[in-house]
């Protein structure tokens, strides 16, 4: 059974590389050849020429994501059925708990599984990435998954920014 698992997570992880082309190239989390650390250099090299730096993670991403939204992202990208098929099944397969219950799910992505960073990356394209190219064209910034960095040059900056992504 588990070896099922593994390989629906890989196929679906192969079906959702079709997305990577139209990532940011600021977004560093989960991508091919690139890494946290690849992250941090940008952003370091970003803040030297900077004064202020918006400092973003989103707490309980992984735990708190929206089940809707994320098909959503998903079924814009899949070019077969199945695909939006399985993620949706995937997402909402109850939790074994320690002692043998299970737990529904209406949030969250479930952690561990080669495919789930894979979604967070489309959702967060679309929840931040997007939206910031679009709201804020000249802001660059650096998100390693649900972290995210935005150097600026001044304090009006921050305010400018910080209330619309808090």
């Amino acid at each position: 059974m588990r070896l099922a698992a593994n390989e629906a997570d890989e196929a679906l992880t192969a079906r959702a590389v079709k997305v990577e082309p139209i990532f940011h190239p600021d977004s560093y989390g989960y991508r091919p050849y690139r890494s946290a650390l690849d992250a941090v250099a940008v952003c370091r090299e970003r803040c030297w020429k900077s004064d202020w730096v918006i400092d973003l993670d989103i707490q309980k991403f992984f735990d708190s994501v929206d089940h809707t939204l994320m098909v959503k992202a998903v079924a814009a990208h899949a070019d077969v059925p199945w695909v939006v098929l399985y993620v949706k099944r995937w997402l909402t397969a109850p939790m074994a708990l320690p002692d043998g219950t299970l737990q529904e799910r209406d949030r969250g992505t479930p952690q561990g599984s080669a495919v789930s960073p894979v979604l967070a990356n489309l959702f967060m394209h679309y929840a931040l990435d997007a939206w910031m190219t679009r709201e804020y064209p000249g802001v660059r910034f650096e998100r390693y998954a649900d972290l995210c960095g935005i150097p600026h040059k001044s304090a009006y900056a921050d305010w400018r920014i910080m209330p619309t992504v808090a």
